[in-house]
């Protein structure tokens, strides 16, 4: 739209019904330094809906209907001295920490308040007064975890496939003892009855406990 007017230095667009400012909305702007948005009926502006204006000065958004503004936005302006964000119903939760965090970056900026209209915590104070506590709920600065799983959740362990499973029959039991019985032969000939017997005991014994570990985890 304004591709060929990159001399133009001042642009009024106030008083009109814009609800949005989409991305790249000001492109051949090059040489613009005043740009007057105040009183309509904006309710987004993409974050990088000021692209390329980098003679900016003065930017008046006042008077609409803003609950929240990017602070991308104003970043891309590098020349910006004048910024009027008054007469917005702004919701100073985690969507406007962005904003927060660009006036704590700029402390340089002449800007009307930004009262805070929700939540009803923050109401009437003054976005760029909040402090780094009032804002450390949200989700790109979580707080470190504390004891509380609660809100997590896990896979399900490999033995909650045996949960409710019967335990082994007294055949399987047979068999597992043969089986032993029959390994114990191969690999220790030397072993007396009593000695072999004792020993299959005992392994038929771990085997049953380990069995029982899987069903109760």
């Amino acid at each position: 739209m304004f591709r060929d007017l990159s001399n133009l230095t001042q642009l009024f667009l106030y008083g009109n019904l814009l609800q949005s400012l989409p991305a790249g909305t000001f492109l051949g702007l090059s040489s613009l330094d005043r740009l007057l948005l105040h009183s309509n009926r904006l309710v987004t502006i993409s974050p990088a809906a000021f692209s390329g204006l980098s003679s900016l000065t003065i930017l008046f958004l006042f008077n609409n209907s803003l609950p929240s503004l990017s602070g991308d936005c104003l970043r891309s302006l590098p020349s910006l001295q004048f910024l009027r964000l008054n007469g917005n119903p702004w919701h100073c939760d985690c969507s406007c920490r962005s904003l927060w965090g660009w006036f704590r970056s700029s402390p340089g900026i002449s800007s009307s308040p930004v009262t805070c209209s929700s939540p009803p915590a923050f109401r009437g104070r003054d976005l760029r007064s909040l402090e780094e506590r009032d804002l450390r709920f949200c989700s790109s600065h979580k707080p470190i975890p504390t004891g509380n799983l609660s809100g997590l959740s896990f896979p399900p362990k490999p033995s909650s496939f045996y949960r409710g499973q019967p335990g082994p029959s007294q055949n399987e039991i047979k068999e597992w003892e043969d089986r032993i019985e029959e390994v114990g032969e191969d690999i220790g000939g030397s072993l007396n009855a009593g000695g072999a017997r004792g020993g299959l005991s005992v392994m038929l014994l771990l085997a049953l406990l380990i069995w029982n570990v899987e069903i109760d985890l």
